[in-house]
Order: structure tokens, then C-alpha cells, then sequence
């Protein structure tokens, strides 16, 4: 079974979100040699920097750890349970960590 082309609509947004993605980080690569970016940050920027990569790194590899099988668990529970499960996967998303008193 073949599915219908989606029509100019498909193409058209794709395009417009590549441009959207793209166009500003090229005109910020493009805005200043890539050396002189390095040396413009100071202790603090490279500090920041360097907390703001482990930590999306951390949450990227836990997120990959326990999303791929939870994933693979939801889609074998009946619909009842899955929405049960949904809604107790969410719920920290719903809450900010200075809420829930984690901070």
C-alpha cells in the first residue's frame, strides 16, 4: 500500500524549516573566524561552556539509557495502562526542579 504524496505543503515546510535552522547559523559562523571566537572567551564563557556541554551530554545519555526501553515497554501495555504510564513519564516535565524541591 502505497501512502499519498502530502502535496506542495510537505516540501514547502521542510524548506522553510531548513532555512530557518540554517540561515542563523551560518550568519554566526560566518560573522567571525572560529579562532578568533575561541579567544574571545574568558575563564567564565569557557567554564560555562564546558558545564553546558557535560550537561546536555549527561541528559542525552540518560535520557537514551531509560527512554529506549520505556519505550519499547509502553508499546507493549494495553491502552489503559500506557496512558498511565504516559502521564507518570511526564509528570517531571510538568513540575520545575526549584517545585518539587530538588534545588
Amino acid at each position: 500500500m502505497r501512502r499519498p504524496f502530502p502535496g506542495p505543503l510537505f516540501p514547502i515546510a521542510a524548506f522553510l524549516l531548513l532555512a530557518v535552522v540554517v540561515a542563523p547559523t551560518a550568519a554566526v559562523l560566518c560573522a567571525m573566524p572560529p579562532n578568533e571566537a575561541a579567544a574571545s572567551f574568558d575563564a567564565a564563557g569557557r567554564s560555562a561552556l564546558r558545564v553546558s556541554l557535560v550537561a546536555s551530554l549527561g541528559a542525552t545519555a540518560v535520557a537514551t539509557l531509560l527512554g529506549i526501553p520505556a519505550g519499547y515497554y509502553l508499546c507493549r501495555l494495553g491502552t489503559g495502562m500506557r496512558a498511565a504510564a504516559v502521564f507518570l513519564l511526564a509528570l517531571p516535565l510538568a513540575f520545575p526542579p526549584v517545585a518539587s524541591g530538588l534545588c
